[in-house]
């Protein structure tokens, strides 16, 4: 790149509005301080602290609302000054912009400690886009509009676009690359493009789904984009964006005239950031590229990758038959059919016969989960045994005799003869069925067909379907893809009415949270007489509870 010709762009950090999609825009302070103490340091124009949203009934985090009051610990704007961002759906009432719902969040920036405004909208809203832009140039924020999912617009639709775009007049225009779909070639096109219709200045927002994000950067920079988004480590969702590090070294070297100093960046990721990416596992792979290059909103490849429920091979066979009409907005509906269509994939012409050879005796049961988190990672192995809690839920299996129903395999019921062991996709069948097994237990699955082997467990079906709850002989039907809603509905098929959880220990996400909660208190609410009872600590909230060693 000729340095004498090029202008480095201005830098805007949106580490905590794009990384708030994993955390839930929950931040611990000091981190933030530290943070944006780095970033000044760094030479970073803009910080992007996160949303300006409506109040809802969630209980997101600080940087899903930016209320000021709560951001008063934050240093002064100087060179490197503070935004916001704004999604345009949610101020939108009956077809148009709700000022007074502006108003009331919205103060005028010589009152605030935010000086830019960005406006985040997909094609379809972006005719209100004028009138918003004139609320914020009113308070006189500089003003910004992103349009989301640019790949997935034709020429004529883009440009049809970039006429609301011109006359709305903001500051600088933003296109996203919101699938991580576009390549160089593409965005010397799409520049080109705006430039055709818009004469402001311009801003790229890349996504990693192709490992891309750097390259169409730098690409953008030299096609004389003036405004770039990046993030600590890429943090965002799905595969994540630019990584603001990587981008910041380069215009340290490229310009090394400029104060821009990387290193200040190091020990905030080192602290914080680097954990993260590790717990929640932002970065490249194999589905999200492929997302990125069928440009489909990476909110499908993160649900169906969540509880290493499908293989690759299963996600990508999935994506390719979500709806071209349904690719640029997440709809939780066309996946949901989609995974029905593809729950039962015949791996040979053995059909497995329907379970029914249990009897529910006085109607009691355990149903045991592996509980793979905290609180106390309550039923998982170690390297010593197992815990003191899994202990007492085997002691208490020795002097009960109850029927147990198992969550895949614990690997703490090894040698408790009778179990029924609840597998509902075929990957997990796959893979626990290769193990070493005793013949002396059930497996039962949501799988209708299974190639089966002398010597393992006897294998049944009892299928599954998602949707609103249903309990049937011989099938029933869950919200969700979760071995845990699955394992609860086959007891109650069965016949079992009072139902203890073992190892069901919950979500340190609320999301998931409320969503099990929901479920249990659906399940609760259609059968009559049904008791659920955890017997081992959770972080499940209004669920009755009663420890393992009372009974």
């Amino acid at each position: 790149m000729n340095k004498s010709k090029t202008q480095p762009p201005r830098v805007l950090d949106a580490t905590f509005r794009d990384g708030g999609f994993y955390t839930d825009w929950y931040f611990p302070r000091v981190v933030v301080e530290q943070t944006v103490q780095a970033l000044f340091r760094a030479g970073v124009d803009w910080i992007e602290l996160g949303y300006r949203t409506p109040a809802t009934d969630k209980a997101h985090g600080l940087y899903k609302y930016c209320t000021e009051h709560y951001l008063d610990f934050l240093p002064e704007p100087n060179a490197t000054r503070y935004a916001f961002m704004v999604d345009l759906k949610d101020y939108v009432s009956n077809g148009a912009v709700d000022h007074s719902l502006l108003r009331s969040l919205i103060s005028p920036s010589e009152e605030s400690i935010f000086s830019m405004g960005r406006v985040a909208c997909h094609a379809r809203d972006i005719s209100l886009i004028e009138d918003i832009i004139d609320f914020l140039r009113g308070k006189n924020y500089l003003t910004c509009v992103n349009l989301m999912g640019s790949s997935l617009l034709s020429e004529g639709e883009f440009l049809e676009c970039m006429e609301y775009v011109r006359r709305a007049d903001p500051d600088v225009f933003y296109f996203a690359d919101s699938f991580g779909s576009m390549t160089p070639e593409h965005v010397g096109t799409k520049v080109e493009q705006i430039r055709s219709a818009y004469d402001g200045a311009l801003g790229i927002h890349t996504h990693d789904n192709q490992g891309l994000a750097f390259a169409n950067a730098l690409q953008a920079i030299k096609e004389g984009v003036e405004y770039v988004d990046a993030t600590l480590t890429g943090m965002g969702r799905g595969p994540g964006n630019l990584q603001l590090e990587q981008l910041m070294l380069w215009l340290a070297d490229v310009f090394p005239e400029r104060d821009f100093e990387p290193n200040e960046l190091l020990r905030c990721i080192e602290s914080f950031f680097l954990k993260k990416k590790r717990e929640y596992g932002w970065g490249f792979n194999y589905v999200y590229m492929l997302s990125g290059l069928k440009n489909i909103h990476p909110s499908y490849t993160q649900k169906l990758s969540e509880g290493n429920k499908f293989s690759f091979k299963d996600i990508s066979r999935m994506l390719e038959q979500i709806p071209a009409t349904a690719r640029q907005s997440y709809e939780d509906d066309k996946l949901t059919h989609v995974i029905n269509a593809n729950s039962q994939v015949y791996s040979s012409s053995t059909e497995l016969p329907v379970f029914n050879d249990v009897s529910s005796g006085d109607g009691k049961c355990l149903i045991v989960a592996r509980g793979g988190g905290s609180p106390h990672e309550v039923l998982e192995a170690n390297r010593l045994g197992v815990s003191d809690l899994a202990c007492a839920v085997q002691d208490y299996l020795r002097r009960s005799r109850i029927q147990v129903f198992e969550c895949n395999q614990t690997f703490i019921l090894e040698d408790h003869p009778g179990k029924i062991m609840c597998v509902l996709n075929r990957m997990r069948l796959q893979e626990i069925y290769s193990r070493p097994l005793s013949s002396d237990f059930s497996i039962v699955t949501a799988q209708t067909h299974f190639s089966l082997l002398a010597g393992k467990p006897e294998v049944s079906q009892y299928p599954c379907t998602l949707g609103p709850i249903k309990i049937a002989h011989g099938a029933v039907q869950i919200p969700e893809y979760e071995a845990g809603q699955y394992a609860i509905a086959l007891a109650v098929a069965l016949g079992f009415r009072e139902i203890l959880l073992a190892g069901f220990d919950g979500y340190a996400e609320d999301g998931h949270n409320n969503r099990m909660t929901q479920f249990f208190d659906q399940m609760a609410n259609k059968v009559s007489g049904l008791s659920l009872t955890f017997v081992t600590p959770t972080h499940y909230q209004g669920v009755k509870k009663r420890s393992v060693y009372t009974y």
